[in-house]
């Protein structure tokens, strides 16, 4: 099976665990999480930004530049704090089996999480001539939030078997940084941001499989426990040009971040094959390796007048280049780990579109927007050999409105809806995200 968690991408260890009877093993690999663990998709920093569709990149005019843009932070011409959070309500359905068996079994779960977007101080420093501002943060642009239950019948080695199947993952992946941003001449912008990753996954796998042929019936009932810190540290840099007409164009490049995956993980088992039943007790194991992402690059332009403005954003990565440092598959996994990224993922384009319009008679802006964010991740899953078919992949609408009171206080709202559908043997799975954005932000 594949358990991804838009941003988060699980893979399953084959062949790690050695204590298995060669039935059951080659069945079913219950191991889940121990994979790696990219931040490959997108939340976003900012109810205004995602209001918007998240197209921020040549649009930012408050303290998130520290994550769209650094470059438009010269854009900020007063002490500015900014703080906002966000909650969260993933749900994944599953129809699970087989049509000469009946109708497919649909089941589904949800999870609910609020943590905090963004925090951020954003201060300009006196200049002669250009402009120079300072920001120090912590935005939390990834998060793990997932559950997932897939009941039903499924084929394994050529026999049926009745699954009980549920994943749970918890944690997020924040970015504390400190960047600049420099105006260099009235048109020209250029910014930088250093910034120190850190975050952490906990997965929980519950399993069952029973034999829908054999009698008595052959049945696997685990459990898989597992949790990693994640750290990293990378460097940003951006510009930003005023052009005539009302545009501006920004674009950032991202080079390649290698995360520190650092933890431990275990399982423990019962089987029953045929009149006997053996019991594999949990045994704790440490992990630990190293994964280099790739570059990341992106570029947005923006029109914008006193009140409508609209964006787009473009972003790519070539998903192919990442690279293991330390495998963490077994040595008889038979997993290759030098060409695993090459062979299992792809280039991904990830795109947005969104506006604003000022309706001052209630001095208000409302906000619309779309964003494309698919998954890199294309297959085959590793315990089954079976490819990935996408019939909707990362499709999210968005709208937000917001509020400039007294001159100092802004109070900005968003609302993202959307998810994908895929496809693995006879599971199909649908996954939804309902998001929700908060953000204050006081400039004195």
């Amino acid at each position: 099976m594949r358990y991804p968690s838009p941003p988060l991408v699980t893979l399953l260890l084959a062949g790690t665990v050695g204590a298995l009877t060669p039935k059951m093993q080659s069945l079913k690999d219950i191991s889940v999480g121990v994979g790696e663990q990219l931040p490959t998709g997108f939340i976003g920093v900012g109810a205004r930004a995602m209001g918007m569709g998240g197209a921020h990149i040549g649009g930012a005019l408050d303290g998130t530049a520290l994550y769209w843009n650094p470059a438009a932070l010269t854009r900020v011409r007063r002490i500015e704090l900014l703080g906002g959070l966000t909650h969260g309500r993933p749900y994944a359905s599953a129809d699970v089996g087989l049509p000469t068996l009946g109708s497919p079994v649909v089941t589904g779960a949800s999870t609910a999480v609020t943590s905090l977007n963004t925090l951020v101080i954003t201060a300009p420093y006196p200049t002669y001539r250009g402009g120079l501002t300072f920001a120090l943060g912590v935005t939390r642009p990834e998060d793990y939030a997932y559950r997932a239950r897939q009941d039903g019948v499924v084929v394994l080695s050529g026999t049926d078997y009745a699954q009980q199947d549920e994943v749970r993952q918890s944690g997020g992946l924040s970015q504390y940084a400190m960047g600049m941003g420099v105006e260099v001449s009235p048109t020209i912008s250029l910014g930088g941001a250093l910034i120190w990753y850190h975050g952490n996954v906990k997965v929980t796998r519950s399993l069952s499989l029973l034999d829908q042929v054999g009698t008595p019936p052959d049945s696997l009932i685990g459990t898989y426990r597992q949790s990693n810190s994640i750290n990293g540290v990378s460097l940003t840099v951006g510009t930003s040009i005023a052009l005539p007409l009302g545009f501006d164009l920004g674009a950032l490049a991202v080079p390649p971040v290698t995360y520190e995956m650092e933890g431990k993980w275990g399982d423990e088992y019962a089987e029953a094959i045929g009149q006997n039943v053996f019991h594999y007790d949990y045994v704790e194991k440490k992990l630990h390796y190293k994964i280099e992402s790739p570059w990341q690059l992106g570029v947005g332009l923006t029109w914008a007048t006193y009140a409508v403005t609209l964006s787009t954003d473009l972003w790519y990565a070539d998903w192919r280049q990442a690279r293991f440092d330390g495998s963490p598959y077994g040595s008889s996994s038979g997993i290759n780990a030098e060409t695993f990224f090459e062979d299992r993922y792809r280039q991904k384009l990830r795109w947005h579109v969104g506006g604003e319009v000022l309706l001052p008679w209630i001095s208000t802006y409302l906000r619309g927007g779309y964003y494309y964010d698919p998954d890199p991740f294309r297959g085959p899953v590793l315990d089954t050999g079976e490819a990935v078919a996408y019939a909707r992949s990362g499709s999210y609408y968005t709208v937000g409105a917001g509020w400039l009171i007294e001159k100092t206080l802004t109070a900005d709202v968003a609302f993202v809806y959307g998810g994908e559908r895929f496809t693995v043997g006879n599971i199909t799975e649908k996954r939804t995200t309902r998001r929700l954005f908060l953000t204050l932000g006081f400039r004195l």
